[in-house]
Formats: structure tokens, sequence, C-alpha cells
């Protein structure tokens, strides 16, 4: 998650939001490469929350609650 969102960060600051959001939520899906489908519109999602709040800490909850319920 940390990794999307270095990316992610580096990539706004050199190209457009949309680009910076899809290639780290490319990241996203290849690093839970089991459902690459879910999590590459998860990644998208959570990209977008962490664009649109500046702030890493709504998806880091997203995620971890989503964790917990597939567990």
């Amino acid at each position: 998650m940390k990794l999307e969102n270095l990316v992610q960060q580096n990539n706004i600051a050199f190209t457009k939001p949309v680009w910076a959001i899809s290639i780290s939520s490319v990241l996203f899906a290849v690093f839970h490469p089991m459902y690459w489908i879910i999590t590459l519109v998860s990644g998208v999602l959570l990209s977008i929350t962490t664009y649109k709040t500046k702030s890493l800490i709504p998806s880091v909850i997203s995620h971890s609650l989503w964790n917990l319920y597939m567990a």
C-alpha cells in the first residue's frame, strides 16, 4: 500500500492524476495477483480516495477493513 502511494505521489508531480492513479492501481493489482480484476478496481478506488483526501489514512483503513472482512 505504501509503495503504491509513493508511486502515485511521484507520478502526480510529473504526469496527470489519471496516469498516476492508473499506474499505482496496476501496481496494486500486480502485488495482489489472486483476484487481479477486483484488486485493479479496488486499487483505482483507493487511489482516488488518496488523491481526493490527500491522505493515505482513509485508504489504509479501507484496505484493513477489507482484509478483516476477507479473513
